[in-house]
């Protein structure tokens, strides 16, 4: 549930900022505006205090070597590599298709790419209900969340229609919202507690590692 508000923060972002760029609002403004505001969230967190973590370790790099040498933390890592370059493709990627290739207007373009938000926030609500009722494992849910992916990811590149590409781009955030919790689940799942903060952090630098290496 946590996870879902960045999705909210997803969704609205695109609207908003079209909105204001179409009202004449220029970009370096835009820019100044949220630096402002990440500006106050960052004293924000430095102001208050946050409870102890449960697991501390020695060090940053305590453990690194022994979760380094298990082949299923890579098989995870690469996971999560996968799927963060694919959800940033839609990001970075998305708008400048949508309006170069499929001449779709500047409002429309952002409206359809929060609509991959809203798929991610209602996904992620489906899976934490299907995994909470035990209807479905992780694993089983991982994979269907994969298989979507690829479905929903081609045929939106073979179709033209806005309808069609919007719904395409919604079910493909469907698709997309359990891969990165369930895997940092199973991250956790597979290494002793001393070792679950240094195994998480490390399959996350993973994911990001995506997000620099895959979106065109």
């Amino acid at each position: 549930i946590i996870n879902n508000f960045f999705a909210v923060g997803a969704f609205i972002a695109p609207i908003v900022l079209v909105r204001l760029l179409a009202a004449g609002a220029t970009l370096a403004r835009l820019a100044t505006i949220l630096g402002i505001l990440s500006a106050v969230v960052c004293g924000y967190y430095v102001l208050i205090a946050f409870p102890a973590p449960k697991n501390v370790g020695a060090s940053m790099t305590a453990g690194a070597g022994q979760v380094l040498s298990q082949p299923l933390f890579w098989a995870l890592a690469a996971m999560l590599f996968l799927y963060v370059g694919c959800e940033g493709s839609m990001w970075y990627w998305l708008n400048k298709y949508l309006t170069q290739e499929l001449g779709f207007a500047a409002q429309a373009a952002g409206a359809t790419v929060s609509l991959f938000a809203i798929g991610i926030i209602v996904g992620r609500l489906i899976s934490w209900y299907l995994l909470g009722q035990n209807l479905l494992g992780p694993l089983s849910l991982t994979l269907l969340g994969a298989i979507g992916i690829a479905v929903t990811y081609v045929a939106m590149l073979m179709v033209r229609g806005q309808g069609a590409v919007k719904l395409l781009v919604t079910l493909s955030g469907v698709s997309m919202s359990p891969l990165f919790p369930t895997t940092l689940a199973a991250t956790g799942a597979a290494f002793p507690q001393n070792l679950v903060g240094t195994a998480i952090g490390l399959a996350i630098t993973g994911g990001w590692l995506g997000y620099v290496f895959i979106p065109p």
